[in-house]
């Protein structure tokens, strides 16, 4: 079995580990990702193999299993436990500098994703031309959906900026008593997959960002969007596209936030003046906040499960 090791700064992990405990339950759960053998699939944060071992016997000898672990401890483990299997590869890596285009399409994601990084890595992972073709993510169930005030589920920010071209389907919700140590938070496991005809075009990518990170703040006919319709067009602009004025973006249904954004591209370019850049300018904000909250100690989760 392949070893590697990428030489970086020492990290301080900042997060603890929760491992799954019970076989059984993650055999289960990899037969849902229907891997064939022969297959390549990219795990993320194998830790202590308990999911590797059945993504090994899912793709066969004739498959590929390529395991990035940052803790130099456990890719050591990893590679011992490993090394008389030829079709698993553990890479001690940071899993955000991975070069996601070195990898044959298609292929598929099977991760207990860090709660720290989540964030980051749906934006590392579902880039529409080096993405994988299915992703199965054990993820907070908050990260992906979130209840409304009507306790009606409603996709989050992160979810939106990659609902374009994945879909998303809950597979599993865990007990905390599947971890150890239990988490604090609720888990679920995700089935993102490719859309065979995505609903915004890879060149548009960048752009749909910055116009989701742009309006995320704002309600429909108010604020940051009557810089891109006039307050009297906007009736017509909110009919035309279905959207529900006086509601935030959470509010409003993909089709109808697609539909605004496709409008827009259409009509006229001008209004990118507005957004250009909005997602960087989100991220540098969310930054200080974090900042200001970690030196005032209110320190953010950052439970690894």
């Amino acid at each position: 079995m392949p070893f590697q090791k990428q030489k970086f700064p020492t990290v301080e992990l900042g997060y603890t580990q929760n491992f799954l405990k019970d076989p059984v339950l993650v055999s289960k759960l990899v037969s849902q990702a229907k891997l064939e053998p022969g297959s390549t699939v990219l795990e993320i944060g194998p830790g202590k193999g308990i999911i590797t071992d059945q993504l090994a016997k899912a793709v066969g000898e004739q498959g590929r299993v390529i395991a990035l672990e940052l803790d130099a401890s456990l890719a050591k483990e990893l590679h011992n436990r490993y090394q008389a299997k030829a079709q698993v590869t553990i890479i001690q890596q940071d899993a955000l500098t991975y070069p996601l285009q070195q990898l044959p399409q298609p292929y598929q994601v099977f991760a207990n994703v860090p709660f720290s990084i989540t964030a980051r890595l749906f934006e590392w992972l579902f880039d529409p031309l080096t993405g994988p073709e299915v992703a199965h993510l054990i993820v907070q169930q908050e990260t992906v959906t979130e209840m409304s005030k009507n306790h009606h589920p409603q996709a989050t920010f992160k979810s939106l900026l990659i609902l374009p071209w994945y879909e998303i389907k809950l597979m599993h919700r865990f007990a905390k008593t599947d971890f150890s140590p239990a988490p604090s938070v609720n888990t679920a496991l995700y089935r993102f997959s490719r859309r065979s005809q995505p609903l915004v075009t890879v060149t548009q990518s960048a752009a749909w960002q910055d116009f989701l990170a742009y309006i995320s703040h704002d309600r429909v006919g108010e604020g940051a969007w009557l810089k891109l319709s006039t307050k009297k067009q906007m009736p017509s602009f909110a009919a035309q596209t279905k959207l529900q004025l006086s509601r935030g973006l959470k509010s409003q249904s993909l089709e109808s936030l697609v539909a605004a954004f496709q409008l827009l591209e259409s009509e006229s370019a001008n209004y990118r003046r507005y957004t250009l850049g909005a997602l960087e300018i989100l991220r540098r904000e969310q930054a200080k906040v974090l900042a200001v909250n970690l030196a005032g100690g209110h320190h953010a989760s950052k439970t690894r499960h």
